[in-house]
């Protein structure tokens, strides 16, 4: 090869003519050139459209490739896209949810809550459902029972806390219709507040905790309890096809709670993805495009109704009137085999491109899956929209070329007709000449050198030439200029879209640097409230062991000094003595009473008190209550009456201990605050519904009554109304707390109304189950059945460690004419047992070797039938049922009275 400074080939054999041949060799020599110049021409006009042809196929490769280059990452922008909006309002549902979890696990904190929203809440007799008003921002509803009950008010409250956050995510897009909770204890909450939920069936037909907004988050079918998409389905409020996604809710123990979600319209979807207009127009990057979603089963969810003909499925309009239709059709209906067979390709693959030829018309598609959901997003665009522009550039570019060609041979005819006339004179001087200067500045150009500029005073063709050849430097030097400016602000761009990309990879590392920060310290404060509220727990456990053990043992002595001075007032005494002995019966009642309430409030406020259901009779245990109060009536020379209604004269399922227990409190309270006059104790049912009866008890005096401002703070517990040092009345405030406690523990209503000077009417309202009715007399005053003085006759065995409780056992039942044996261990007992036959053990719940439960469980299991009757001065609920699960017939609590124990001999004697 020749340096770049040499000069081409045919200025070398121009000069070679020039010089050795002369001017009629060199006009042969053009004559020669300018046949071979025709022949080229014509050689070139046979195979022009040959040429044309393979630039067309060239160019529609190229722009073919391009454009699916172009779509594929169109189709990917938008699936990353999604991809971001379907997480980003799975993290919504994910922060209701654990927002729910956090609430619930401070439920306990009052001061918290908001107002009891129950207090509104209304049940609907169609479907039987509680709902708030509608005026509400958010819905609240509980259809998981007959009745509100304390636990479902206090989560319907906590439901009710959660509405800024529903709210919240409600309006994080336009796409997000209605927010929700679900609970698993039939309360949930809608926000915003709509007619949809109140036309829901009874629960009977159709309840809500059976939706896959529920079934499909719960533990069985969601062990990794993270977010989850249901599958679309059609709304009956009229927003077309909806899908939701839906957050599991769970309990501090693990315990599955309900589920947090939130429902999205397709069509808000699809517009968010295309960025659809309100008009339904997107902006589509090519002519032509078409957009569909497809669900995870490859049904069509999202696509426009009058363009699926394109894919050969029928679209009438008559079939398809809503999007509800198009969720049953997917490619597998398409008459075309192409289509069917693209959606069969589309189950099992994350992304694809392919050409899709339907008929005479091909179309390129583009798909791409979501993870997320299983979602595939598809891009459908015609080919004719790609290969058009490529066929109108080479039709332009051929016609161009012709008419170039045409003008080039003109000009090439009419500058030989002219070097043939002149050539002889003007040759060397207009022809050669210009021609070396042009082809000097053509190798220059090919150099790189684009500043060259021929200069040619002339008006001929060579100066049009030089001209053109000017024009054509000026246009390669403008073009280099574009292209570095081009490539400038490109670069620029790259740079700025680099600087912002790395600007927000920063602030989202801030963010996760700052949420883990604060997930860290949620989570030590979460530890440290668990540490408390295991602390709190023992503290309370601590305090109910030591309150029961001190009770048993204060009831235990007690049962020697009450015991024992009853037998004393039994006995002749002269009228002093019994007066001091009537003060000693009277200071150990109230002891006893002090002790019981004490225990019995503890409880209560610690949670651990438990109901003891059973089949008794309210009446019943108002006329007892009513008898065994009279004594005290009498002493301060009061009437004490007692009123039953006939209707209220049934058996219901309750708990006779505590019901006496509120009735004992009503009754001696009455009788304390009065001097004068009477106290009346009434029992009425006033109405029967689904097998329960509600029932009203009423306690009236006419004592010194209370003003309004004190009828609450009497319930507050260690309150009286005369708190002062020179208070007529004693007591330890507790009576009316206990009752209060007892009553909403059985879920009714306790009041009180008052007049000061007039007396008080407290009345207690409460809805039992009922078993039977029997007949009785509306107002009668009970009396005892069994009095002081009623034999019996048998052999009784004692079975007590603590010698005072057995002496005085054994005196009442020596009074009463019964043969007593004494046991003061388990061993002594069993022996006992063995050699003798009795009708009736008594047994010591608490005793050193064996105690009596376990003792009376051995009896059992070796067939022993004889009645046996627990003794204990532990007044938990554990013990009794301990004792009656082991085999014990009846329970008798220490201390207790001669009437106790003969009612005792009266059952099993």
């Amino acid at each position: 090869m020749t340096g770049m400074s040499a000069s081409p080939p045919e200025v070398r054999v121009l000069g070679y003519i020039k010089q050795k041949i002369g001017l009629k060799l060199t006009l042969l020599f053009t004559g020669i050139l300018c046949g071979a110049v025709a022949v080229v021409s014509l050689y070139q006009l046979s195979h022009q459209d040959n040429f044309n042809n393979l630039v067309t196929a060239r160019n529609e490769q190229y722009v073919r490739a391009q454009a699916l280059k172009m779509l594929s990452a169109v189709n990917a922008e938008r699936a990353e896209k999604t991809e971001a909006l379907l997480q980003k309002f799975s993290a919504y549902a994910r922060l209701v949810a654990r927002d729910v979890e956090l609430r619930t696990r401070f439920a306990g904190d009052r001061h918290q809550m908001p107002t009891d929203v129950t207090k509104q809440m209304e049940r609907y007799a169609s479907n039987g459902i509680y709902y708030n008003p509608q005026s509400a921002v958010m819905m609240l509803c509980y259809w998981g029972g007959a009745s509100i009950v304390p636990e479902i008010a206090e989560q319907l409250n906590l439901l009710a806390a959660v509405e800024p956050v529903l709210a919240e995510a409600k309006s994080s897009s336009p796409a997000v219709v209605a927010s929700h909770l679900i609970m698993a204890s039939g309360t949930a909450a809608y926000y915003p507040n709509g007619e949809n939920v109140l036309s829901l069936p009874p629960v009977a037909v159709f309840d809500i905790r059976n939706s896959n907004n529920f079934v499909m988050a719960n533990p069985v079918n969601n062990p990794e309890a993270e977010p989850l998409w249901v599958p679309v389905y059609h709304d009956d409020a009229g927003k077309g096809m909806v899908t939701s996604v839906t957050a599991p809710i769970y309990g501090a123990a693990g315990e599955f709670l309900g589920v947090a979600g939130l429902d999205l319209t397709i069509d808000g979807i699809r517009k968010l993805i295309f960025d659809e207009q309100e008009s339904g127009e997107s902006e589509n990057v090519v002519a032509g495009e078409l957009n569909m979603l497809l669900d995870d089963k490859g049904r069509i969810v999202s696509f426009p109704l009058g363009k699926l003909h394109v894919l050969g499925i029928s679209s009438s309009h008559d079939q398809f009137r809503t999007a509800a239709d198009v969720l049953e059709v997917d490619l597998g209906d398409s008459i075309y085999p192409e289509v069917r067979s693209l959606g069969e390709e589309l189950m099992g693959s994350a992304e694809l491109t392919a050409r899709l030829p339907l008929g005479d018309q091909p179309y390129v598609v583009v798909a791409r899956q979501l993870s997320t959901n299983g979602w595939q997003l598809l891009t459908i665009v015609p080919e004719k929209t790609i290969v058009t522009p490529v066929q109108a550039i080479a039709n332009a570019l051929a016609s161009d070329f012709e008419d170039l060609g045409k003008q080039f041979y003109a000009i090439a005819l009419l500058l030989l007709l002219v070097t043939l006339l002149i050539a002889t004179f003007m040759l060397k001087r207009y022809f050669l000449i210009p021609i070396q200067r042009v082809t000097d500045a053509a190798q220059k150009i090919r150099e790189g050198d684009l500043d060259v500029e021929i200069t040619l005073n002339r008006t001929d063709e060579l100066g049009s030439l030089a001209k053109t050849f000017n024009v054509m430097a000026e246009n390669l030097r403008q073009g280099r200029l574009l292209e570095q400016n081009y490539m400038h602000e490109l670069r620029s761009q790259v740079e700025s879209q680099t600087a912002e990309l790395r600007q927000q990879q920063s602030l989202l590392e801030q963010a996760l640097h700052a949420l883990h920060v604060d997930i860290e310290r949620r989570q030590q404060v979460e530890r440290e409230l668990i540490e408390a509220k295991v602390k709190a727990e023992a503290a309370n456990l601590a305090k109910a062991n030591f309150l029961a053990n001190m009770t048993h043992e204060l009831r235990t002595p007690l049962i020697g000094v009450l015991g024992m001075n009853e037998l004393l007032l039994d006995s002749s005494l002269p009228e002093h003595q019994r007066e001091l002995a009537m003060t000693v019966q009277r200071s150990g009642e109230n002891l006893l009473a002090l002790v019981n309430d004490i225990l019995d409030f503890s409880k209560l406020e610690s949670g651990h008190l438990q109901l003891n259901t059973v089949v008794c009779s309210l009446a019943e245990v108002v006329e007892e209550t009513v008898r065994v109060m009279e004594e005290n009536a009498s002493a301060k020379r009061l009437s004490l009456r007692c009123q039953i209604d006939s209707a209220a004269r049934t058996q219901i399922y309750g708990d006779p201990l505590r019901l006496r227990q509120v009735v004992v409190n009503l009754v001696g309270n009455a009788i304390k605050f009065t001097s004068r006059g009477e106290v009346v104790a009434r029992l009425m049912m006033t109405k029967q519904s689904d097998g329960k009866g509600h029932f009203v008890v009423e306690v009236r005096d006419s004592g010194i009554g209370m003003e309004q401002e004190d009828l609450q703070a009497i319930f507050a517990p260690f309150v009286q109304v005369d708190s002062t040092s020179t208070r007529a009345f004693a007591g330890t405030g507790l009576g009316l707390a206990i009752v209060r406690e007892l009553v909403e523990a059985m879920q009714g209503t306790l009041a009180v109304e008052s007049t000061p000077g007039s007396g008080s009417l407290f009345r207690v309202e409460l809805d039992l189950p009922m078993v039977k009715t029997i007949d009785s007399e509306a107002d009668k005053r009970v009396e005892p059945s069994i009095r002081n003085g009623t034999t019996f006759s048998g052999r009784i065995l004692v079975v007590e460690d603590y010698e005072p409780t057995h002496t005085l056992i054994r005196a009442f039942l020596k009074g009463a004419g019964l043969e007593v044996e004494h046991a003061r261990s388990a061993s002594d007992a069993l022996q006992l047992i063995e050699k003798n036959g009795y009708q009736l053990i008594l047994m010591d719940c608490n005793m050193p070797d064996i105690d009596g439960i376990e003792l009376t469980r051995r009896l059992r299991s070796s067939g022993n039938t004889t009645p046996i009757v627990a003794m204990t001065a532990h007044v938990d609920g554990r013990i009794i049922a301990d004792s009656q699960a082991a085999g014990a017939d009846a329970y008798l609590g220490k201390p207790f009275r001669r009437k106790d124990l003969l009612g005792i001999l009266d059952n099993y004697l």
